[in-house]
């Protein structure tokens, strides 16, 4: 039974042919059969993660390089869409000179939004910044 669901690196998992143990270990046995549906390394039961903290001074770089785009790293997407939509669409108004206005107002705007978005998403998860 050496197929691409037998490894010697994995734990072993239940099988029909078990030692009453139920892990299929038999004596002289070579291998270890690997459920085809299981993680190489499962996670302990009580781990939860790691939450790494959002830098409210990278979402206002982001968004001062391409408004809306620090709000989407911060986790707020449909508002970094809307701040990037309303960006564009203000370029599209220079023709009428109202861009004029709209640009540098969606601008500073996108900025501020992100900083507090990172902000909020920091406090949000127990995290100071």
């Amino acid at each position: 039974m050496n197929d691409d669901y037998t490894r010697h690196d994995l734990p072993a998992v239940p099988d029909l042919e078990d030692d009453g143990y139920g892990w299929g270990n038999h004596p002289g046995r070579h291998h270890r059969t690997v459920a085809r549906h299981t993680a190489p390394y499962p996670m302990h039961p009580g781990y939860q993660g790691v939450i790494a903290p959002k830098s409210p001074g990278i979402a206002l770089l982001l968004s001062a390089l391409f408004p809306g785009v620090g709000s989407m790293y911060a986790g707020k997407v449909g508002k970094g869409v809307a701040l990037l939509a309303g960006y564009i669409v203000g370029w599209l108004l220079t023709g009428i000179l109202v861009g004029f206005v709209v640009v540098p107002l969606m601008w500073v705007w996108a900025m501020v939004a992100s900083y507090n978005d990172a902000v909020a998403w920091n406090a949000k998860h127990g995290i100071k910044s």
